[in-house]
């Protein structure tokens, strides 16, 4: 399918939009490992040591989204990681279940009008005929040690 974006208004270029050749393009981050504020503070210092551009993505979070230990086995993020395994697309048992479990939240319970999405602020994600890419950073090599880890706890069985 094609995919075409058009910037809500308040996205502008210091605050997670981007010029590319399809025009504005929000751009978000979610913190996997603590909060938003660690998350900002994290690219701020990076950005410093970096060329100093000040261009950041905005940062959103889900009130639904519990705060868990990093890395600790959960039967959720194991039941988004194998949806997103059914849906072909191949992502660690890490940081995606998390980044996507909070887009899932976002976009499934914060919703008056079923065209709109909209994250705790109020800023707009995504529209109902919205694409989104989701740029996997990460490896794959953990994916294994970290289904050991499931299995240890008795959340998936030695046949899964």
């Amino acid at each position: 399918r094609n995919c075409s974006y058009h910037a809500p208004s308040w996205v502008d270029s210091r605050s997670g939009g981007h010029n590319s050749d399809f025009g504005e393009i929000a751009v978000y981050a979610v913190p996997c490992i603590g909060s938003k504020e660690y998350l900002e503070n994290q690219m701020k210092e990076l950005d410093r040591v970096s060329g100093h551009h000040q261009i950041f993505p905005s940062v959103i979070t889900s009130p639904l989204t519990p705060s868990r230990p990093f890395g600790k086995p959960d039967r959720k993020l194991l039941g988004i990681w194998n949806l997103l395994k059914e849906s072909n697309l191949d992502v660690d048992l890490v940081y995606a279940p998390r980044a996507f479990e909070t887009i899932f939240d976002l976009w499934d319970d914060h919703v008056e009008d079923p065209s709109v999405h909209s994250s705790e602020e109020g800023q707009i994600i995504a529209a109902a005929e919205t694409c989104i890419l989701y740029v996997h950073t990460g490896g794959l090599e953990g994916v294994d040690s970290m289904l050991a880890r499931y299995k240890h706890a008795g959340i998936v069985s030695n046949a899964e």
